[in-house]
């Protein structure tokens, strides 16, 4: 029994239907399971600083990936070294898929949307934070008689803030 609360692909619905087109192997469904949920902590360690995972609603575009990295898995575990390089090469395929799909939307180059299209709001607290943001710059503009110190930012230096 996995401890996911949400899987972002359905073994029957998802990654079987990719499955039948490839190989006509029994899989048990703890197997495709237990490679969904490899598949769903991938995604999620791949997008948790930008977007709050796991998703309670799973995006179309992350269902996709999921379902595509799940079939890898179970395939890699499948054929692993039994049909040579080029099976290799081929199966690989899955995984590169869904890793370009991944690292276009942490990229911000793919939008993640939920299914009635609307795109969903990556973390408020996503991006760089610097604690000297409210301080006034050492280096001004103008010439170098202009420059100047913020008189907090000493004084908090001093105090050790």
């Amino acid at each position: 029994m996995s401890s996911r609360t949400e899987r972002y692909a359905s073994a029957d619905d998802d990654v079987r239907i990719l499955l039948e087109k490839i190989t006509d192997t029994v899989i048990p469904d703890t197997v495709v399971e237990y490679m969904i949920d490899i598949a769903c902590d991938i995604i999620d360690s791949k997008l948790v600083y930008k977007y709050t995972v796991p998703f309670t609603t799973t995006p179309p575009l992350v269902r996709t990936i999921a379902t595509h990295l799940s079939a890898y898995l179970v395939l890699r575990r499948i054929y692993s070294n039994t049909r040579g390089e080029g099976f290799a090469d081929w199966l690989n395929m899955f995984k590169d898929f869904a890793d370009n799909l991944l690292k276009s939307i942490f990229e911000g180059t793919c939008i993640l949307i939920d299914s009635s299209g609307n795109e969903l709001s990556i973390k408020s607290g996503y991006g760089i934070k610097i604690s000297t943001s409210s301080y006034v710059p050492i280096f001004n503009e103008g010439g170098e008689l202009d420059w100047e110190i913020d008189e907090n930012k000493v004084d908090d230096a001093i105090k050790g803030r």
